[in-house]
């Protein structure tokens, strides 16, 4: 059962959201509630946090999630669950099903999750021109990188041990990035599946899975391995996993953000492991806004000890 984009604002209007926008893609946007303290300075007046038609809500800066039921509770309001019949209602994610998902699931289903529901097989050119405009022409096939039609989102899946745990999407439109079925990202470190797999005991540290896919074509020839935290929240399990590596390469965004996981993971590693730093240029936000060329040259050339 799908909610109205006017219940959902009914229900945000009720629980005293001021600010509520809603998108022809079935959301409704506002401020998040949550975590102000990760919110970078600023960013509360823009508008990160949004609830679906499906019921779910996500916010794209702090990634809080879950159900309507869960944010009338988490806020104190459960009083709103009667009154607008939540109680009824048995959230599921995604949309109701069609004879096509139906058609796609089967196909992918030894490869894909059965969460996944909107695979377009005549659409992947699409995924693999956002890619190339970013700079990743390799490894595109390997990783089953896909794109999701109905959401116009590229999907990008997060293997562990050669099992697909959770895909990270990034939306082509609004260029917003969020996580299908909610994975816990502090679980994984992605490591894209590359033609050479080279063991080494080096790697490369950074964010995001773009970031990781497009250092991964600067240095693939080279014997180092590239790794993405998934952004920048560090778990024990981030740290269990590094401490696997005899060299480790820190290179994380220049934000405020980037900078304070760069010193987190320095005080946890340092004395355990070798570190070096590889500095992003000051015009620039991330790995993936470099070329492959400046990608190389760092790691080669500008990498500097950390003692």
């Amino acid at each position: 059962m799908l909610l109205s984009v006017e219940t959902i604002s009914n229900i945000l209007k009720a629980l005293g959201f001021t600010h509520i926008k809603s998108t022809e893609r079935g959301w409704v946007n506002t401020h998040c509630p949550f975590a102000k303290e990760l919110h970078e300075k600023g960013t509360d007046n823009s508008i990160s946090f949004g609830v679906s038609v499906t019921g779910w809500y996500y916010c794209f800066t702090c990634h809080s999630h879950g159900n309507l039921k869960d944010l009338l509770f988490r806020l104190g309001k459960s009083e709103l669950v009667k009154e607008f019949d939540l109680h009824k209602i048995q959230f599921k994610k995604g949309l109701d099903r069609t004879k096509k998902q139906n058609e796609i699931e089967e196909k992918y289903k030894n490869v894909f999750p059965k969460s996944l529901l909107k695979l377009y097989e005549d659409s992947e050119n699409i995924a693999r021109d956002y890619l190339w405009s970013r700079g990743v022409r390799k490894y595109i096939q390997e990783n089953n990188i896909c794109y999701d039609k109905y959401n116009d989102t590229v999907l990008i899946p997060v293997y562990d041990n050669n099992i697909i745990v959770g895909f990270v999407g990034r939306n082509l439109n609004n260029k917003m990035r969020y996580d299908l079925d909610n994975f816990p990202r502090g679980k994984y470190l992605y490591r894209p599946v590359a033609s050479k797999k080279i063991k080494s005991n080096k790697i490369i540290v950074v964010e995001g899975t773009i970031d990781t896919l497009k250092t991964l074509c600067a240095v693939d020839d080279l014997d180092v391995e590239v790794g993405g935290l998934l952004g920048t929240s560090i778990t024990k399990f981030h740290l269990t996993k590094l401490k696997m590596y005899d060299i480790i390469y820190l290179f994380l965004d220049g934000d405020r953000s980037g900078v304070e996981a760069t010193e987190k993971l320095y005080k946890e590693l340092h004395g355990r492991v070798k570190l070096k730093f590889m500095k992003i240029p000051s015009n620039k936000n991330d790995p993936g806004d470099l070329s492959i060329k400046k990608i190389r040259h760092i790691y080669l050339r500008e990498a500097v000890n950390l003692f």
